[in-house]
């Protein structure tokens, strides 16, 4: 069964517990916090994904996709969330 599951970045590299082909489909600051929505399929196997969050400037890793940013403090910053490729 496909539903939406929402999860708070902390810091540049974020271990998130969540299912095979889950996908990233929004990211926005909530509550003065980067959060990343993911669709997800629970009857898939339990994984982890890796996501990275970048200020602007930060130099991408190879391997990254990038899955969306977020204006943050008022758009004084704005951090770019990054998949690792699989």
């Amino acid at each position: 069964m496909k539903t939406i599951h929402k999860h708070a970045l902390h810091g540049r590299v974020n271990k998130i517990s969540t299912y095979e082909r889950a996908r990233v489909i929004h990211v926005s600051e909530q509550h003065n916090t980067v959060m990343v929505w993911l669709e997800v399929n629970s009857m898939e196997r339990e994984c982890i994904k890796t996501i990275h969050m970048l200020g602007t400037g930060a130099e991408v890793p190879h391997g990254m996709t990038h899955a969306g940013s977020a204006v943050c403090a008022g758009g004084q910053y704005v951090f770019h969330v990054y998949e690792e490729d699989e």
